[in-house]
């Protein structure tokens, strides 16, 4: 009886070693996709915070005053989240295209054979 067990217990090592293999790697490249996503919105946003602090300096005060007439106090923080917004419809879309031509090949391949 404890051949049989230990040979099971051998057999479920084995299988857990691969399955946790295979999630860590999984996991890493969630966690790289992940940080490299938020650095590059960072980026984005301190970008587009300074070249709006930099176009409010270098615009006469008589232009401020009537960018003020018409546009709201937290226009920045709006214009921030429209610019943000349409990247990240950019890389979904991106990704989205990369899906299809990966699937369009995977089609390709199992109809030609």
């Amino acid at each position: 009886m404890p051949i049989l067990i230990n040979f099971l217990w051998q057999i479920f090592s084995k299988f857990l070693g691969r399955k946790a293999a295979n999630i860590t790697i999984a996991t890493s490249a969630m966690t790289v996709f992940l940080l490299s996503t938020i650095a590059a919105l960072t980026v984005l946003v301190v970008t587009i915070n300074a070249i709006l602090g930099g176009m409010s300096l270098a615009v006469p005060a008589i232009a401020n005053d009537v960018w003020s007439w018409f546009m709201p106090s937290n226009a920045r923080a709006l214009l921030t989240a429209i610019i943000i917004a349409k990247f990240a419809r950019m890389t979904f879309d991106f990704y989205m295209y990369i899906s299809k031509t990966k699937l369009d090949t995977l089609i390709r391949a199992a109809t030609a054979s």
